[in-house]
């Protein structure tokens, strides 16, 4: 029942909550957070950074308790509570600190998240499983294909924040799959 709650999570609200904004705003020219604060429509801005933030937590996590990588789960937590906050904090333009402390702890959870991976890519069993390289090096791929809107556009850009949330679950699906594949005795 777990599975089938996470494949419709991941297949089906998910990918609704990220095809909404293509009907709602300008995507390469407007952030989620003005879909959610200057467009008024809050509740699926909010619903969609909570959806976005409990998938990658819970799919990372997942992942890296499987492969017994050495990493802080109260930090981790924090990362994401921090990114779900960082979407709560309004923006507007005569908010002034509340700007900042938005913009800032975005980035400060997003890249610690970011680096919560890179380090794998330093640790023995990158060397040594293919299949664990072959996995990172795909989230690699995603999160720069997630940036490359925001270094084009110089700013950041609904279009990129849907690529990273859209793309990111449906991978770590694919990738947990594969694990459980492995493990289950094969027929012969």
């Amino acid at each position: 029942m777990k599975k089938l709650n996470l494949w419709f999570f991941t297949f089906i609200i998910n990918p609704l909550l990220n095809i909404l904004p293509l009907f709602l705003i300008y995507i390469f020219y407007e952030n989620q957070t003005g879909l959610g604060y200057l467009h008024h429509h809050l509740f699926l801005f909010l619903t969609w950074a909570f959806s976005t933030t409990i998938l990658t937590y819970y799919y990372s996590s997942t992942i890296w308790n499987y492969y017994h990588l050495p990493y802080s789960k109260k930090i981790h937590a924090l990362f994401h509570i921090g990114m779900f906050i960082a979407c709560c904090i309004p923006y507007k333009e005569t908010y002034g600190i509340y700007n900042d402390l938005h913009v800032w702890l975005s980035i400060l959870c997003i890249a610690g998240y970011i680096i919560e991976w890179v380090k794998f890519a330093f640790h023995p069993l990158y060397m040594i499983d293919l299949s664990f390289k072959k996995w990172l090096l795909g989230i690699f791929a995603i999160f720069g294909l997630a940036t490359f809107p925001f270094l084009s556009f110089g700013s950041v850009i609904s279009f990129g924040e849907l690529l990273y949330s859209f793309l990111q679950p449906i991978y770590f699906y694919c990738w947990i799959s594969s694990i459980e594949a492995s493990k289950s005795p094969k027929c012969r």
